[in-house]
């Protein structure tokens, strides 16, 4: 009988092994919305350590080069998650890679060129329209996948299974990383556990990888019906964290002309100024913010990829400025900058820092 209950019993180096994936992975779904969203701070978050800036391109560039003129479009609704009547949406070409999603969510929303990345997932569900506060954000989403053999050990598979469900309850059919990045080690690798992330189906390159794969306009979609075309999103995550879905049951478009352009169609609010500190003290509610009429224009993103234009987040509004003028008055605030600081001794270190952050950030273009 003793060595019937000793067998059934879970080893203890495996409930060590389980323990220290779930405090690990516990401590970096603190810090990363995408696992837990309902839980998420609603201020920015640091960025996510798994998450690297893109690596140079050798040749072209995947972010700004723009791919061939289609008819195939896709409307999309691209909410900043937290913030309420911050969204807009467009009607996006069919062959973007997610490296283009990358540089449209960029221009879109004001922000500059950081480590990001994608996780697409499948049964989801997102708010209802009455909960005003969570309009276009997911509630639910994720599932997963089936339990390979090496996770189980012959020792209470019942109980093994169970905590794999509740583990990757939450898994993304697709994990898309920038150019470079796809066989970074996962955080049961990097401690020596488990060997595959499976939170997660497939990792891809952000540049290997279309819209059009997620959602294809003859009909099928990634998991291969599986799941409808609404039960379908895209987590972007960077400092902040938006949730990209379709618009309508409707979503697939072909426009009359081909054309390799986004199309706003509505545009609301913007995100917070980031890293200005005395700007954010004058700084308008993010859903009453405006967007210059620019935004609006088919030829403004293709400016914008070409390095002619920039977007930037300012205190009351989103604003497209001209890059070169706007690398001269960087320049020139920060020649001012170091004069009033010369001249005003009594600043301590820490105010001198703010004061160089505030009259130069937030207004480069990258």
């Amino acid at each position: 009988m003793a060595d019937t209950a000793k067998s059934s019993e879970e080893p203890p180096n495996l409930k060590r092994a389980f323990a220290t994936v779930e405090a690990a992975r516990a401590k970096e779904e603190n810090g990363n919305p995408l696992g837990s969203p309902s839980l998420a701070p609603p201020a920015k978050r640091p960025r996510l350590a798994s998450s690297r800036s893109p690596s140079p391109p050798s040749g072209p560039d995947p972010y700004t080069t723009l791919p061939p003129p289609t008819k195939a479009y896709i409307t999309l609704r691209f909410q900043l998650a937290r913030f309420t009547g911050v969204f807009r949406v467009v009607r996006v070409p069919l062959n973007y890679t997610f490296a283009h999603l990358h540089t449209l969510v960029q221009f879109y929303f004001g922000w500059k060129g950081r480590a990001h990345n994608f996780r697409v997932y499948s049964h989801v569900t997102m708010y209802t329209a009455s909960n005003r506060a969570k309009a276009g954000q997911m509630k639910r989403f994720g599932c997963a996948p089936p339990v390979p053999d090496s996770w189980l050990t012959g020792h209470n598979d019942k109980m093994q299974r169970d905590m794999w469900k509740v583990i990757n309850q939450n898994a993304s059919w697709w994990e898309v990383v920038p150019g470079g990045q796809r066989d970074r080690q996962s955080l049961e690798e990097q401690i020596g556990i488990g060997g595959k992330d499976f939170n997660y189906r497939e990792r891809k390159e952000d540049g290997d990888v279309t819209l059009g794969m997620v959602w294809n306009r003859e009909g099928g979609n990634l998991t291969e019906g599986e799941c409808a075309d609404r039960e379908i999103a895209i987590a972007y995550a960077a400092s902040w964290d938006v949730h990209i879905t379709l618009e309508s049951d409707n979503a697939h478009r072909t426009v009359n002309s081909p054309s390799n352009l986004p199309i706003l169609v509505q545009a609301k609010g913007a995100p917070p100024v980031e890293d200005a500190f005395l700007e954010a003290q004058e700084e308008v509610n993010p859903k009453c913010k405006t967007l210059h009429n620019l935004f609006y224009q088919l030829s403004t993103f293709e400016r914008y990829c070409t390095g002619e234009l920039g977007t930037a987040n300012r205190p009351t509004k989103l604003e497209i400025f001209n890059a070169e003028a706007e690398r001269r008055r960087i320049e020139d605030c920060n020649r001012q900058m170091l004069k009033r600081v010369r001249e005003n001794r009594d600043l301590g270190e820490y105010d001198k820092i703010e004061v160089e952050k505030s009259e130069g950030s937030g207004s480069g273009f990258h």
